[in-house]
């Protein structure tokens, strides 16, 4: 499902018969209402998400090309894709992250660039962090961290990854268990750092901590000397209450 704020719009696509979509407008007056039936428009393509307010790209696997469309479901372009593509994902405003089967780019349709490239196991799911900076791209055993450029690390698991997603504001994670009732439960931050470190990316856990001493420590260890220089100012100034130039 992909969803565009501003317009109320909804997109739900399917994988049932080689692909299709249908775009629902729901309007303002109606919400929350939950009164009538929306009409729907309907097309074929194996991935549909919105890349603009009032646009949508459809992936054209016939012909490995997206089309670009309006809400009256009308073509307005069309974009032949840099890879062979089996599905696309959102990936900022006007750009596509096309998903090969070990391969993904992110893809600025306007001006038709490449502006990343990644090789990765096959993508089931794709997170993107609430800044658009960071994402994550879950495969069946990996998780891989990249940044908007596709500069990586990947992380590897024994059980199956199933879903993913980024914390914003602490230590709650809001879930579904196997019964499909919501949890909600509670979790240390201090262990996604203690993991990151187990895995062997202390440069991906300086990025989750503001404790400067453990920022100091994850710095040295992963080379990064100006942020433990900055750190070691802090340390410094904070103890003895002396700037050091």
């Amino acid at each position: 499902m992909s969803y565009s704020p501003t317009e109320n719009a909804i997109l739900i696509c399917s994988d049932v018969d080689g692909g299709s979509y249908e775009l629902y407008i729901v309007p303002k007056d109606n919400l929350g209402r939950g009164d009538g039936v929306l009409d729907a428009k309907r097309g074929l393509g194996g991935s549909a998400i919105f890349v603009a307010r009032n646009r949508f790209a459809v992936l054209d696997k016939s012909n490995n090309q997206v089309l670009v469309k309006n809400l009256k479901n009308e073509i307005v372009k069309k974009s032949a894709l840099p890879l062979a593509t089996d599905a696309i994902f959102y990936a900022a405003t006007g750009n596509l992250l096309c998903r090969s089967e070990d391969r993904v780019v992110i893809f600025d349709l306007q001006q038709r660039l490449v502006l990343g490239d990644l090789q990765t196991p096959s993508v089931k799911y794709v997170v993107w962090s609430n800044d658009l900076d960071t994402v994550a791209l879950l495969s069946k055993h990996a998780i891989v961290i990249a940044s908007k450029n596709l500069c990586t690390c990947t992380l590897h698991e024994t059980i199956r990854v199933k879903s993913g997603a980024w914390d914003v504001s602490g230590n709650i994670i809001h879930c579904l268990d196997r019964d499909g009732k919501n949890r909600a439960i509670a979790i240390a931050p201090t262990d996604l750092i203690a993991y990151l470190q187990q895995k062997g990316f202390p440069e991906v856990a300086l990025h989750f901590v503001k404790d400067e001493k453990t920022r100091f420590n994850l710095a040295l260890e992963s080379g990064n000397i100006q942020v433990a220089v900055a750190s070691a100012k802090r340390l410094m100034r904070k103890t003895t209450g002396i700037g050091w130039a």
